[in-house]
């Protein structure tokens, strides 16, 4: 469990997931891998305009991403690791519980990602958040 950034709310995250089918929110699953395919293509394409790291994945890129801007933004590593769902390094971390609470306070630190797009159309005529 994750605080969601304040920016995401105030985009309207909340209408976003109410109003979507029981299933996969950003994608869908399904049958039909022709147009899951070219969905994941398409959210590739748009990465690598934003992420031009060609030594990573694309969407395994968001946890490099957010841990590099999470750190510039003088949130600590063992936080930045919690969130992420990444183990302790030491024993000794590992007796400290990062908390929800705790979460939700350097959610607050981080920089919401500033980018211009505008709505792709889905395969299935939806619009994407």
């Amino acid at each position: 469990m994750v605080p969601l950034h304040p920016h995401l709310l105030e985009m309207g995250i909340e209408g976003f997931i109410q109003g979507s089918p029981d299933d996969l929110l950003f994608m869908w699953s399904g049958k039909d891998r022709k147009a899951w395919r070219t969905a994941k293509n398409r959210i590739t394409e748009f990465v690598r305009e934003h992420l031009a790291d060609p030594n990573v994945q694309p969407n395994h890129a968001w946890r490099h991403t957010f841990k590099t801007r999470g750190a510039e933004a003088g949130i600590g590593q063992r936080i930045l690791d919690a969130i992420c769902g990444h183990e302790p390094g030491t024993v000794g971390e590992a007796y400290t519980d990062i908390t929800v609470a705790t979460m939700w306070r350097a959610m607050n630190e981080y920089p919401p990602y500033l980018i211009s797009v505008t709505s792709i159309q889905e395969a299935d005529g939806r619009s994407s958040f």
